[in-house]
């Protein structure tokens, strides 16, 4: 939630900054207020939206990664999980309870002002006019307008014509502004902490005020008397919160706007600019999640035998599964039995996560026996399973210019069977010492490209990734490939990223 929530703040900063910096001086105010209230959606929206990027898996990289890889415990597979710890883990914190307190209290001030003016809408001197209910008062006080009702003095108002006054009020009317203040008075009631959004009410009650007067100068156009009448208003008193009034305070501002010239270029212009910036925060601010680019005829391949312990292997995707058994399945005391076998087999790695590294050939062969008959509701529930045999990767040529282009560290981070190293290796290398290789191209957050230069002491990023397969290497992967039985045997991991469950499987080796 912590990280949910500074991802909220910081796209609220760099909209409400691009449109200060960029947008508020331009009269092009239909524009800004879409932009405005847009904004505060896209801030809660785009943390939660999910960007493919591209990533370089790799064993050294993974270890960063820090994904769970264990079944979550629940109080059914663990008996140490009792009722005190439940009734702990129920505890409210103290910051909740905090939240909570200040929420309601604001919460109760929105209803108490939306009562008090659905309270003063009802009054049964209302007059019809055009599409709003007029409710003329004889207190010397500011005009102003709540969804279609008018609160206008009596010397603002004339039954034979239409004061200047009486046209900006039914601009708010038509133009709905209301919705506009409720909305971000809602966001400011159950987001007090993020003082930002204060600012957006500002700026959207100043962009009402701007399109109030854009339509009073069309229907009178005499923007000099305007001026003097808003200069006259100013000190009069402010109504009720939540409605949009006459003399909105920040009076400088709407004097100049009112004769400021519009030109269409400029303002078009600064319109495009809003698309990079959407772009920008949805990299920087997205719900990455990281998406290998492999080439096809060149399939994930299993790690060699003599992998350094604690090093990961390559995380394979779920395979094919083996043809579901037509019977019942196996009976209660074989699928215990199955379980016991796995579980006898699985180990921790370095980082404290449930893996199986390598099994018996007898406690195998009896896991693939068990695992033919079951159903697919046994299947569903096991760690283990089998499936189609992963084929060995195709051989592939490389050539002297390939190499010669790989050689350049701004555009290629090269790879030689699974290590990275210098760029200047390959010229310890002929195209001859390759039996295969992959180019792919990545797009990386700047958390990911710091993480890689860090860990591999680089001045610079690269563009795309090379994986270079020589000779040794590739038969080394060919025999163990070959080497393994009809069908592979899979252990099946989740972890949580990014607040979802995320599954895979890890090839067990005989």
């Amino acid at each position: 939630m912590i990280p949910y929530l500074i991802k909220t703040a910081a796209c609220s900063a760099i909209f409400l900054f691009a449109y200060l910096l960029l947008l508020e001086r331009e009269k092009m105010h239909r524009f800004n207020r879409w932009y405005l209230v847009l904004s505060v959606l896209a801030s809660f929206i785009i943390p939660l939206v999910s960007v493919p990027v591209s990533q370089p898996v790799f064993p050294a990289l993974s270890e960063t990664l820090n994904f769970n890889w264990q079944i979550p415990v629940t109080p059914a597979t663990d008996p140490s999980i009792d009722a005190a710890s439940n009734a702990a883990r129920r505890t409210i914190p103290g910051w909740m309870l905090i939240y909570c307190i200040i929420t309601g209290v604001l919460l109760l001030r929105m209803l108490r002002n939306l009562y008090l003016l659905s309270r003063a809408c009802r009054s049964r001197q209302a007059i019809r006019y055009r599409d709003a209910r007029l409710i003329v008062r004889q207190q010397h006080m500011s005009s102003f307008s709540f969804l279609n009702t008018i609160f206008i003095s009596e010397s603002d108002y004339d039954a034979e014509t239409e004061t200047k006054v009486l046209t900006h009020e039914l601009a708010h009317v038509a133009q709905k502004h209301s919705l506009d203040i409720l909305f971000i008075e809602l966001v400011i009631t159950f987001c007090w902490f993020n003082p930002l959004f204060l600012l957006y009410k500002k700026s959207i009650q100043a962009n009402h005020e701007y399109l109030a007067d854009e339509a009073v100068i069309a229907r009178h156009p005499d923007p000099v008397s305007y001026q003097y009448l808003l200069l006259e208003k100013a000190s009069m008193q402010n109504p009720l919160p939540l409605t949009s009034n006459f003399n909105f305070s920040d009076l400088k501002k709407r004097l100049v706007m009112i004769t400021r010239q519009y030109n269409p270029w400029r303002a078009l212009a600064k319109k495009l600019t809003t698309l990079p910036l959407l772009t920008v925060a949805l990299i920087s601010f997205g719900s990455g999640i990281a998406a290998v680019k492999t080439v096809a005829n060149i399939p994930p391949f299993v790690q060699p035998a003599d992998t350094t312990p604690g090093k990961p292997f390559r995380i394979i995707r779920a395979p094919f599964d083996l043809p579901v058994s037509s019977g019942t399945g196996i009976s209660k005391e074989e699928f215990d039995e199955y379980n016991r076998i796995v579980a006898a087999n699985t180990t921790k790695d370095a980082w404290g996560h449930e893996t199986m590294e390598k099994i018996s050939p007898a406690d195998r062969a009896r896991l693939e026996t068990l695992y033919k008959q079951m159903n697919r509701e046994q299947r569903s529930s096991t760690r283990v399973s089998f499936g189609k045999k992963i084929p060995p990767p195709d051989k592939l040529d490389i050539t002297a210019a390939q190499m010669e282009k790989w050689k350049n560290p701004a555009s290629y981070g090269v790879w030689i069977d699974n290590e990275k190293v210098d760029n200047s290796k390959l010229n310890d290398y002929k195209p001859a010492d390759f039996s295969g290789y992959n180019e792919s191209s990545l797009r990386y957050t700047e958390k990911m490209k710091k993480d890689v230069m860090e860990r591999f002491h680089l001045k610079q990023m690269y563009k795309v990734q090379v994986d270079l397969m020589t000779n040794a290497y590739y038969q080394k992967i060919l025999a163990l490939s070959n080497a393994q039985p009809e069908h592979s045997m899979y252990y099946r991991f989740t972890h949580t990223r990014n607040g979802k469950s995320v599954e895979g499987y890890w090839l067990v080796r005989q």
